[in-house]
């Protein structure tokens, strides 16, 4: 199971919390780091993005190119 404590909105910081199957703490990450960001590349799923980065701050659609931004 992993939890997401994120600073937002605009903040710097995003921790994801890894629990295991027994629900005993494995891990705590800060993800909002640049190797976490080079990770990400084009044609990726919102999910997957998630995955690595967390929840995003804030996001802009554009219908007319069928494509959302995050900010």
């Amino acid at each position: 199971m992993t939890w997401e404590f994120s600073r937002e909105p605009h903040g710097v910081v995003t921790y994801l919390v890894v629990l295991g199957p027994d629900q005993v703490l494995k891990e705590i990450r800060q993800v909002l780091k640049d190797q976490n960001f080079a990770r990400i590349a084009a044609g990726m799923t919102a999910e997957e993005v998630r995955r690595i980065i967390g929840r995003l701050g804030e996001t802009l659609p554009f219908p007319n190119l069928r494509e959302t931004v995050a900010s």
